[in-house]
């Protein structure tokens, strides 16, 4: 795929062109044609960055948008958004129970007079290009080294099965039953080795592995926690816990993030 459409998109001329593209990158805020319905417990903020930034991968990564579909309306994080905008409950100068600490490239996103309402909605806006953005690079690689898929395994199984009777086949209709029976082991053989297209990272690929690797859960955790430190002050096991479910699509435990966390970023 051509990376032209990305150039343009980032302003910079292609002999400056560095793959490391994702931390300058902030999407086009425009209208779109290609948008997707937003549930109504997302921010007003992050429910803008991602059809941004869905209306911006549709013209160079298009395998991303159903990523950018899943992280908007995964129900898991309605608790993060919810934590996030909770505030003090003092009637007269009430604050943000986690004030928002977004960059520079947020605050300019938002397009906003500068106020806690405003650091507040570019910070959660950041969390989620955040989080789009190191799923698109790093997703794939949370994978083990394949194992056979389960029906690869059924289907190698039952065509070996299908040979062994074949071969014990005897008497006078033997020869067109046992044609039968190897045209049926042959169809299991191949479909066990037809590709399929991973769940997870949608690449096609004949064997996937249905569990992260642990290694890599606990650097996505570690990723996960740093990035709500520093954008709101906070490392809770249970917003990470959210977070790092719905980036690898599997149950997180809220023990695993205390227990792989380093001091450093708790």
């Amino acid at each position: 795929m051509s990376s032209e459409p990305l150039i343009a998109l980032l302003n910079i001329e292609p002999a400056e062109y560095d793959e490391d593209w994702r931390p300058t990158y902030w999407p086009i805020r425009r209208p779109s044609e290609l948008r997707f319905e937003v549930p109504d417990w997302v921010p007003a903020p992050v429910s803008r960055m991602a059809l941004a930034l869905y209306g911006d991968l549709a013209e160079w990564a298009e395998d991303d948008l159903e990523l950018v579909k899943r992280l908007a309306t995964d129900e898991r994080l309605k608790f993060v958004w919810h934590e996030l905008k909770r505030k003090t409950r003092s009637q007269h100068d009430p604050t943000y129970l986690h004030p928002g600490n977004p960059s520079p490239q947020a605050l300019n996103w938002i397009g906003r007079p500068s106020g806690a309402n405003t650091r507040q909605a570019a910070a959660m806006a950041e969390l989620f290009r955040a989080m789009v953005l190191y799923a698109m690079e790093d997703l794939p690689a949370l994978m083990r080294q394949p194992q056979p898929h389960q029906d690869a395994k059924t289907g190698m199984k039952l065509a070996g099965q299908l040979r062994t009777f074949a071969a014990r086949l005897s008497g006078r209709r033997a020869s067109s039953n046992k044609k039968r029976i190897l045209d049926a082991a042959a169809a299991c053989e191949e479909l066990a080795r037809k590709p399929c297209r991973c769940p997870k990272c949608g690449m096609e690929h004949p064997v996937w592995d249905d569990e992260p690797d642990t290694r890599h859960a606990r650097e996505v955790t570690i990723w996960a926690a740093s990035e709500c430190r520093e954008l709101f002050g906070i490392t809770g096991y249970n917003t990470v816990a959210s977070i790092v479910s719905v980036i690898l699509g599997r149950k997180m435990k809220k023990s695993s993030v205390r227990e792989w966390l380093p001091q450093t970023v708790r």
